[in-house]
This record gives C-alpha cells, structure tokens and sequence, in this order.
C-alpha cells in the first residue's frame, strides 16, 4: 500500500508494445485461431496485443510467454493506470494513461467515491500527458516521456539559471517564490442610486508549471567543504557517507509542500576530486507534508533503472530531473524518462500561487567536501484546450 504501479501491457486487454515485442520475440501469441482471427481485423498500425486474461497474467507476472522468458517492466509509478498505447502518423508510439483521484478519504482508485474535495473540483481522474515510448539500449529498459509539443504549452520563461550552489535541505533555495493570487476587477458593475459596487473575480492561479532541472554532484577541490547537508527529516532519503539526494519541493502555501526526490548512493571514488560511479537511484514523491485532503500517508515511486554494461559518473553525468505540475497532478520524469511518478495533492486555500524551491544532501565519500549545483529552467505552462471554434 501506497505506491499503485503498473506493468507493461494491460491485463486482460491490449497490451503496450512491451508485450507485443515479447510475442512477436517468441512467435507471437498461441491461444487459438480465432484470437489470431481477432487481431487481424484491427488496423496493424496500432499494433495491437489481445491477450485472454489467465494468459496475460501468466506472460506479465511470471515473465514467460510461449516458454520464454522475459523481465517484465513496470512502466509507472504512483496513481496512473489504464494505459493505452497508439502510433501516430509519424510512427511514434504513444502511450497516454488515466490519473486517477489519491484524495485522503479515497479507497482504491476513489472510481465509486465522491469525497468533498472531489465535489468541490468538479472531474474526477485526468489524462497524463502523452508520452513517446522508446527503447534504451543502455539500460535495456522502456523510456516513456512527453511528446516534443508539449514545448506549445510553455507561456513564459519563470527561471533560467545554471551552476547555482543548491543549499540544504533545511534551507532550500527558492527559485520561484509563493505568492498570493491576483484579482482584477469584473467585468460587471452594480449600480444602486449614486452608489457602484464593483465585484473582484479571481484570476488563474500560478499552479502550472514545467521545470527541467541538472543536479550536478561536485566533487570537493582539495581542502573543500560541503555547502549541503543533513536528510531534515524527510522520508525515502537513504543516510550514510556514500548517500545523496536532491529535491524539488513544491510550496502550497500554510506551511505545506510536496517533495519530489532524487535518492541515490555512490561508489567509493579512487582519490580525491576525481569521479565516482553511481551505484543506485530512486525517485519519490513526499506527500506527507502537503496537508490539505492530500492523503498524506503516500510516498510514490521507487528504482530508476542503471546502465548494464556501464555506469552513470559524477559529476560527469547529472541527474536529471523533469516536472510537469498542473495544480492536483504531478508528472516525474528521471533520467530522460527511464523512470516515471504520476501524484496527486489537495492543498487547501484556493488564494495561494504555488512556488518551487530545490534543495540537496551531498555524499560524504571520500572525507567530504562534495556539493550539488544547479542547472535549471521553469516555464510557466498554458491550458491545453483550444478554442471552440478549432
């Protein structure tokens, strides 16, 4: 309990291009002729897997199908299900994937429940954003990120900065600050003898967001010291010298947040200043500050996937760090998308524009010194629905 993840491929249905790559690696599916019969008459660009559901959960859960194995593959954590995929014209696979409702009094995926946080929203459940699938050879894993056009979305830059000291985790360094949402005057006025009432509408809330962040881990320079430090307390943060993390915490306003982690360890390196390989990573999301009807007892995420033949080094590699925040939704994407964490939070006060600050525990390897700079930008992100005219 609390982390929801899904498998590649839909259990019972149409599975994602995972599985049908297993059946077509082992000679495809052996159910029957009329399942064959079945799966000609869709269209083959959507290149579609049917499965019956004792043959889907023998092929997804166990990794065998047709007697050979494979390693299935979790495509997504957190509060996301019910992917489909489909190529567009220009041959990308696209996955897009139903975000389901996380609120603290919600059972299971809230689909029968209408809690008041819900009431007052008025939608239940969203789609992620489309997401193109591919394979990474250096990992051996599916990669899933948005689409080139969600670029479109961007309405102006909000910060752009790079090789920033990153401060610690009691101390996180504010890249946009909360603020509180403006109002302007409405288009009505009410008259009354000489009297005018002019009423004030609220404007659209500063809660959409996309941020691409590089954190660099920078080893010490001989005689150096650290400029971070300390876990603070915050769940999912592995301790000990070859332990970092770096975070993008998400300000709500009332003294409430969400975190989303980068959690790792190094290998000890060979001398000092020089590089390290990583030995593990997760990525998080810490909700059990957001407050609100966020249920505060989830932490989602989990792996990210290494190189098998390689490694990723530091500071020669940064981990990157790629955040989509549109206000109850939360799309993570690690490392170019190897890794992906959908989450929702429920903050309370609609009179707060969110902000961002990021914050980092460096490793103490090697006698310490070590520190994490930042390469960042962050956009403010528009709607996605065009006009009705369109």
């Amino acid at each position: 309990p609390g982390t929801v993840q899904q498998t590649v491929g839909e259990v019972g249905g149409r599975a994602g291009p995972g599985a049908a790559a297993a059946a077509a690696g082992s000679g495809g599916s052996s159910t029957g002729s009329g399942l064959l019969q079945q799966e000609q008459q869709y269209d083959p660009q959507y290149n579609y897997f049917q499965a019956e559901a004792d043959s889907a959960q023998r092929s997804l859960f166990r990794g065998e199908l047709d007697g050979q194995k494979f390693a299935p593959q979790r495509t997504d954590y957190g509060s996301i299900y019910a992917s489909m995929v489909f190529r567009d014209t220009t041959g990308r696979q696209i996955m897009m994937s139903w975000i389901m409702e996380s609120a603290e009094s919600c059972i299971s995926s809230c689909s029968d429940q209408f809690p008041e946080v819900l009431m007052r929203m008025g939608f239940k459940g969203a789609q992620s954003l489309p997401k193109a699938l591919s394979y990474d050879r250096r990992t051996k894993m599916l990669r899933a990120y948005p689409v080139n056009e969600t670029v479109l979305l961007r309405a102006g830059m909000a910060y752009n900065k790079s090789q920033t000291p990153v401060s610690s985790i009691s101390n996180p360094a504010t890249l946009i600050p909360e603020g509180t949402v403006r109002r302007a005057a409405a288009a009505n006025t009410a008259s009354s003898s000489n009297n005018s009432v002019t009423t004030e509408a609220a404007q659209p809330t500063a809660r959409q967001f996309e941020a691409q962040l590089n954190f660099t881990l920078q080893p010490p320079i001989a005689g150096g010291t650290s400029r971070n430090g300390g876990s603070g307390g915050v769940t999912k943060i592995t301790t000990g010298p070859n332990a970092f993390a770096v975070g993008l915490r998400i300000l709500t306003g009332n003294n409430t947040y969400a975190d989303v982690i980068l959690n790792g360890t190094l290998a000890q390196p060979a001398g000092e200043g020089s590089a390290t390989n990583v030995t593990s990573l997760s990525v998080w999301v810490d909700k059990s500050k957001a407050g609100g009807s966020t249920n505060v007892t989830y932490t989602e995420g989990g792996p990210v996937p290494l190189p098998v033949s390689d490694s990723w080094q530091v500071p020669r590699d940064k981990l990157s760090l790629s955040v989509w925040v549109d206000h109850s939704v939360i799309e993570v994407y690690v490392m170019g998308g190897l890794a992906r964490v959908t989450s929702r939070i429920y903050p309370e006060g609609d009179d707060v524009a969110w902000g961002l600050a990021v914050w980092g525990v460096p490793p103490q390897v090697g006698g310490g010194g070590w520190s994490v700079l930042l390469d960042g930008q962050i956009w403010n992100v528009g709607n996605a629905w065009l006009g009705t005219d369109c």
